[in-house]
């Protein structure tokens, strides 16, 4: 099946899918200045002949990565940061128009090649290293370009993760713990009823995750794991089909009610824990169908500052760096072209993009002090 990363970045302003946010290591060699942390920014921008980008941002100079064909678009999801390495996991599209699913290494790209079909899509949505192992997660399509497989790489290598059927999952974020046991979330479909529901894998195995209604649908992105805790970020909707903005902690549902408008849908992508504080990235959907981009903290939601209050935004990762809330994702303007951008402590940011013509997202963030 052809042309499935066109229609993903046709997608994406709608259900954006958030990968991983943390706190970067230390010595990075990002060149800010002394005592003041790097920024490091994962997204896309679109060229002047609507071709999205995958590029990175280090203290807001944006590098634009390599692609398989210069005139298909390409995506950049999630970011990592390791001394002086930079890892960008995300997807490129050849000559025939088939997502291959990649990621660069200080801009150097690697294509992930084993995949169940050579001739059919995939897409690579979070990136971890652990030693000298570098652990993708994503999904690769079967033959036929229908059903999607969720599993990931480890330098290079798939494994492919069990599902509730034989219809389609996905793997969204990826985690490895100090013991090397692989923790990984996203989404299974049930295939009869045709309901997607949020999924946790630990050790390769399989578990549901709590949701409001098991007869709608559910999905997460977000992953925070500390010590033996593992929280999870995502959607479940109620029995009045609301999507509710929602985090898990070891399993256990904890939906976010404090949104703009009750009755409108919400969405949670992304999970940072700093001591007993949990906070939530996402947005909510206000009485004017407008998404606001947002983040609660403890339960709490705080709006953010967007160029148009008339447009739609979202906050797309989050991250704590002692006492400093960094929070990345775009807003759109008056023009209806989303600006990817990152907040610090509620003030916003724009970063630079390919033509101002054309819409940008900024996916994922890493803060190294």
């Amino acid at each position: 099946m052809k042309n499935k990363l066109h229609l993903l970045f046709t997608f994406v302003l709608i259900f954006s899918v958030t990968i991983i946010s943390f706190v970067g290591c230390p010595d990075n060699g990002g060149g800010g200045t002394p005592g003041t942390p790097d920024v490091y920014i994962a997204g896309y921008t679109t060229n002047n002949f609507g071709i999205a980008v995958p590029s990175y941002w280090i203290n807001g100079t944006r590098t634009d990565l390599s692609v398989l064909d210069s005139t298909r678009p390409g995506l950049a999801e999630s970011i990592y940061v390791n001394g002086l390495f930079v890892f960008v996991a995300g997807s490129t599209t050849n000559s025939s128009g088939d997502a291959v699913p990649c990621y660069w290494v200080n801009g150097t790209r690697t294509d992930l090649t084993d995949v169940i079909d050579p001739d059919e899509s995939g897409t690579a949505y979070s990136i971890s290293i652990s030693g000298a192992l570098i652990y993708v997660a994503g999904y690769t399509y079967e033959s036929g370009g229908i059903i999607w497989v969720p599993c990931y790489w480890v330098n290079g290598v798939r494994t492919d993760l069990s599902r509730l059927s034989t219809a389609s999952g996905s793997a969204r974020n990826i985690y490895i713990d100090s013991s090397g046991y692989v923790h990984v979330v996203g989404q299974s479909n049930m295939g009869t009823p045709d309901v997607w529901v949020p999924i946790y894998w630990y050790r390769d195995k399989l578990s549901k995750l709590q949701v409001l209604d098991a007869s709608r649908n559910g999905d997460v992105w977000g992953l925070f794991v500390s010590g033996t805790d593992v929280y999870i970020a995502g959607v479940t909707s109620n029995n009045f089909g609301v999507a509710v903005p929602s985090y898990w902690e070891n399993s256990v549902l904890m939906p976010l009610y404090d949104v703009s408008d009750n009755t409108k849908n919400g969405l949670a992508f992304s999970i940072f824990v700093n001591g007993t504080d949990i906070y939530v990235a996402g947005h909510t959907t206000n009485s004017s169908n407008v998404a606001v981009p947002s983040y609660w903290l403890n339960g709490v939601r705080t709006d953010l500052d967007v160029l148009d209050i008339n447009k739609n935004g979202s906050a797309e990762s989050i991250v704590v760096s002692g006492t400093d809330i960094y929070i990345t994702g775009y807003t759109v303007n008056s023009d209806d072209v989303a600006v990817p951008c990152y907040w610090l402590n509620g003030t916003r940011t724009d970063l630079s993009v390919l033509d101002p013509a054309f819409l940008g997202i900024a996916r994922s963030i890493v803060v190294v002090e």
